[in-house]
């Protein structure tokens, strides 16, 4: 038996990709005929460009994304776009993907995410956006806000993690906190100084009156 592989040309000069499986069938007289089936290969190989196609788009979407996007399986990570590199502070992805995802947590949440990424995994609901601390790799801690989707994979399913550095919104709300309490010392004070004016103009009325009858 044997595979042939070619090209059909037809008339109108366009060129088919087409293979040919020839079988060798012994008949009852002992001659061996040869028995041809040819099929075309030509939308299967369309079909493969096309995916192929899809897969590069999508590579360059997940990989030029500002956002993060991470994948992993039983704790260990998988995928690593190089947004979520840059935020845990690596710049190979090989470096990241060696690493437990668990050591990417600051120590004093390691032990709660973990529960949620058990509890998520053996099917039971579990919130899919939630704030936590990371863990870079010089060893700082900042805030992150994490979303988490439940994804099949050929090889199994697997989490698909969207993570954001809330480190400047965190800041900008520790300054607004900072802000509104100087403006409500502000604001207290002056009513302080408008008791005391009034209390000192009232007092002033009094002491007219004694100096008056004195």
């Amino acid at each position: 038996d044997c595979v042939v592989a070619g090209f059909r040309w037809h008339k109108n000069g366009a060129g088919t990709l087409v293979g040919s499986l020839l079988l060798g069938l012994f008949d009852d007289a002992g001659s061996l005929p040869h028995v041809g089936v040819t099929a075309s290969f030509t939308e299967a190989r369309r079909a493969q460009e096309a995916l192929r196609t899809s897969e590069e788009r999508f590579r360059t979407l997940v990989e030029g994304s500002p956002i993060a996007v991470g994948i992993h399986r039983g704790g260990r990570a998988l995928f690593g776009n190089a947004a979520l590199l840059r935020m845990f502070g690596y710049e190979r992805v090989e470096d990241f993907l060696a690493r437990p995802m668990v050591e990417q947590l600051a120590p004093s949440v390691r032990d709660n995410v973990v529960r949620r990424g058990e509890r998520r995994e053996s099917g039971e609901t579990e919130p899919t956006s939630y704030e936590t601390i990371g863990l870079r790799r010089d060893g700082t801690e900042f805030p992150i806000l994490v979303q988490v989707v439940r994804i099949g994979l050929s090889e199994g399913p697997a989490t698909v993690l969207f993570a954001g550095d809330l480190t400047e919104q965190k800041r900008a709300e520790e300054a607004l906190r900072a802000s509104e309490e100087r403006l409500r010392q502000t604001l207290k004070m002056e009513a302080i100084g408008r008791l005391a004016g009034g209390i000192a103009h009232d007092f002033n009325n009094l002491l007219q009156a004694i100096s008056g009858f004195t």
